[in-house]
């Protein structure tokens, strides 16, 4: 499935059908296939408005995952938002400049409320019955991330189509992450999905796994985190300085099992200290802490250093402004 900067639109429609019967979704010791994603990703796009952008607003979740598909596959653009901001902000966060016509979220009622005449429907619906449903123009955005930045002040993120495709893209040719599962003869790679979706790292994570045919494993941060990783054997971690620092105590093989070859981790400031403990903690996995996962494919600088071909600049008003090396500026 790797592309020269194809839509991961398309490869994703192509996964769903050359991957049918793998395992993609691990919930709740229920996994489901690409096929069965697939069917409820169609689904749910045949539902979706054919105007105005669509909000996600949820804890992680099959449903969560399934609700960003069924946005690509109907080309609806989305606007992700994290679960810990209330209903009535992500609302208003939702309908600053665009038309908001259609809500995916864990709190229908409180959203319905807000709205009256708001399409919402529950990120649980597992309804599988497909209906023909007309495609958006290929020139709307994909989607709009918002990320917090160092003002923590939330910043809306427009992602084109040839956006979203130097993002995905650039996670399925990584050779970095692909060569160290291949070096350790790992066939069936696994991303475990702790740090919410809504985050720029854990939703590229989770797009190149699907679009290598791997699996994602959803954690319930309100439970044992611990043995559920466990329970996936993940490949792949990602997640935030905080997530680690909490379990910073426990051995590599007891936090995520003997499986584990890549560490990623970033979304705020890495102490070099967290840095030697993780590549202790996990001595058979390439360990890397990334900056700007939202912003430039890629990342804006891994391991304290700016990547080759990205300009980085500092604006009057304290802003980062970035360069890639496609031309498009941040």
């Amino acid at each position: 499935l790797r592309g020269n900067h194809e839509d991961p639109r398309l490869l994703l429609e192509r996964a769903f059908g050359v991957c049918s019967e793998r395992p993609l979704i691990g919930e709740n010791n229920e996994w489901w296939t690409y096929a069965q994603c697939g069917r409820a990703a169609k689904a749910l796009a045949s539902k979706l408005p054919d105007d105005g952008i669509v909000c996600i607003h949820g804890r992680n979740s099959k449903g969560w995952l399934i609700a960003d598909w069924a946005c690509a596959l109907k080309r609806a653009p989305s606007l992700a938002v994290d679960a810990s901001v209330t209903p009535a902000e992500a609302y208003a966060l939702a309908s600053r400049s665009e038309t908001l016509t259609c809500a995916l979220v864990d709190d229908d009622r409180a959203w319905s409320a807000l709205d009256g005449t708001l399409s919402v429907m529950r990120l649980a619906d597992d309804s599988s019955i497909e209906k023909p449903f007309t495609k958006r123009p290929a020139s709307e955005p994909v989607t709009c991330l918002l990320t917090l930045g160092s003002t923590g002040a939330p910043k809306p993120l427009e992602f084109s189509a040839d956006d979203w495709a130097d993002w995905c893209g650039s996670s399925v040719k990584s050779k970095r992450e692909r060569n160290a599962l291949e070096r350790r003869s790992v066939r069936v790679s696994c991303q475990a999905l702790v740090a919410p979706l809504a985050h720029g790292l854990s939703r590229r994570m989770a797009w190149s796994e699907v679009l290598h045919g791997g699996r994602l494993g959803i954690c319930d941060t309100r439970g044992d985190v611990v043995e559920q990783i466990r329970r996936y054997a993940p490949t792949h971690l990602s997640g935030a300085p905080r997530f680690y620092s909490l379990y910073s105590g426990k051995s590599g093989k007891l936090l995520a099992g003997p499986r584990l070859r890549f560490v990623a981790v970033g979304g705020a400031a890495v102490p070099r200290s967290l840095i030697t403990t993780l590549k202790k903690l996990f001595p058979e996995a390439a360990v890397s802490d990334g900056y700007g996962m939202s912003e430039v494919p890629g990342g804006i600088a891994r391991d304290g250093k700016v990547l080759s071909g990205v300009t980085v600049k500092i604006a009057n008003d304290g802003e980062i402004l970035v360069k890639t090396a496609r031309g498009r500026i941040r």
